[in-house]
């Protein structure tokens, strides 16, 4: 399942009503529960950049809600969702997961 936001899309400096910016994505998480993924276009995708998703989303979306002191105009995760430090003690514990496997690869211990 699949969200758009807002139906603004920025490029180059300019705004495109036409493409969301901001979607979100849900599947079932193995812990239980659903979770969802924000991804958000940074306006240079032509330039070979990345949309932002995923954990540094999350992590830009907690500094946001601090430093603007409000939350979100969006829904940040279905009810009943795991943490995300739930997510991240998951994926840490689980030995062929990503996160943990880069952990790893830089010499970080849990």
């Amino acid at each position: 399942m699949s969200r758009q936001c807002r139906d603004v899309h920025v490029t180059g400096g300019n705004l495109h009503p036409s493409i969301p910016y901001h979607t979100t994505a849900e599947w079932e998480w193995s812990g239980g529960g659903r979770i969802r993924m924000h991804s958000f276009l940074t306006g240079r995708e032509a330039d070979g950049v990345k949309p932002v998703f995923g954990l540094t989303a999350s992590m830009l979306i907690c500094v946001a809600i601090w430093g603007y002191r409000r939350a979100p105009d969006f829904e940040l995760q279905p009810p009943n969702a795991p943490t995300q430090a739930q997510q991240i003690a998951c994926a840490l514990l689980t030995p062929s997961n990503p996160l943990r496997l880069a952990c790893e690869g830089e010499g970080i211990d849990g």
